[in-house]
């Protein structure tokens, strides 16, 4: 099972606050696809319509215009994203000390 750690503050920040509450659980939902998947942040463009909300085009494009996403191609990065989170390579090497270790 993944988990998402998320500021308790994120309700009073800005960006979050200028993208509005459907973008911001956008958000929240990009973030456990992340981990889940372990794509080290990256929301390939198929993924969206399974992210947990309607017309999630249109809130993709508010969460890159206040900054929490980022534009690639094929789909988006979360802005920051191994900053704040262990990365595929971490976490597969927790989980093979986890195995070795019984």
């Amino acid at each position: 099972m993944s988990w998402v750690r998320i500021e308790s503050s994120v309700a009073r920040h800005r960006k979050f606050q200028q993208a509005g509450p459907a973008a911001s659980w956008l958000w929240v939902c990009g973030l456990a696809y992340c981990q889940e998947g372990l794509t080290d942040g990256f929301i390939p463009f198929e993924a969206l319509q399974f992210l947990g909300v309607k017309s999630s085009g249109k809130y993709a494009d508010a969460l890159v215009r206040v900054g929490l996403w980022e534009a690639r191609e094929g789909g988006w990065q979360v802005h920051d994203y191994l900053q704040h989170n262990k990365s595929a390579e971490d976490v597969n090497d927790i989980r093979e000390k986890r195995r070795e270790a019984g």
